[in-house]
C-alpha cells in the first residue's frame, strides 16, 4: 500500500475491524476494496491475523513475547509503508 491515501485508508481499516460496517468510513473502504487488489489482500491478511490472534487469546495465555513480536511486526510494516509515501 502506497501513498497518502493507504495512509489514511489504512487507519480506516483498523476503525473498519472494529467498528459499525455501515458507517462512512467503512462503505469507503469496502467501494476501495472492490477496486485495489493490493489493499483486499491487505485487509484479509489483517482480519485473519485478528481472528487467530483473538481466539488463541481465548484459549490460552499469549506470552508477553508473542505480543510484543506481533505488534513490533504490525507497527513496523506501518512504518515501512510510510516510508515509501516520501
Amino acid at each position: 500500500m502506497k501513498g497518502k491515501h493507504h495512509s489514511k485508508l489504512l487507519k480506516d481499516i483498523c476503525d473498519f475491524l472494529g467498528g459499525d460496517l455501515d458507517s462512512p468510513p467503512c462503505s469507503s473502504i469496502k467501494e476501495h476494496l472492490e477496486k485495489c487488489k493490493n489493499c483486499e489482500i491487505y485487509v484479509d491478511k489483517l482480519k485473519k491475523t485478528v481472528t487467530l490472534y483473538r481466539k488463541l487469546s481465548m484459549d490460552t495465555k499469549v506470552p508477553d513475547r508473542v505480543n510484543r513480536k506481533l505488534f513490533a511486526k504490525i507497527y513496523f510494516s506501518k512504518d515501512k509503508d510510510k516510508g515509501r509515501e516520501k
